[in-house]
């Protein structure tokens, strides 16, 4: 009986570090949150994936780069509002899609 615990103890800590890993090694997927604004107001909202990386820390850097562009535009443009986020390629922000 304690043979079996401490392999089931075993099996569970290698399927819950493969798991971490696994997370760590994933694709990272850059998505642009668009507000269109009417009179200083959102009227109309898109979220979209923009890039896909092979690194958190090459999506973050990529991601710096476009905060700063987008900051410029807003300057000049101020009819769309745009943020960017990286996030797993497992998760998409925009929800769960029904049948």
């Amino acid at each position: 009986m304690r043979l079996a615990r401490r392999a089931t103890l075993l099996v569970a800590f290698f399927l819950l570090a493969s798991a971490a890993t696994a997370y760590a090694e994933c694709a990272w997927v850059m998505w642009v949150d668009t507000f269109v604004m009417r009179d200083g107001k959102a009227v109309d909202r898109f979220v979209e994936p923009s890039d896909a990386y092979t690194s958190k820390a090459e999506c973050d850097s990529t991601l710096r780069q476009y905060e700063k562009r987008e900051e410029a535009r807003r300057k000049v443009d101020s009819s769309k509002d745009k943020y960017y986020t990286c996030f797993p390629d497992t998760v998409d922000p925009r929800g769960l899609k029904g049948k």
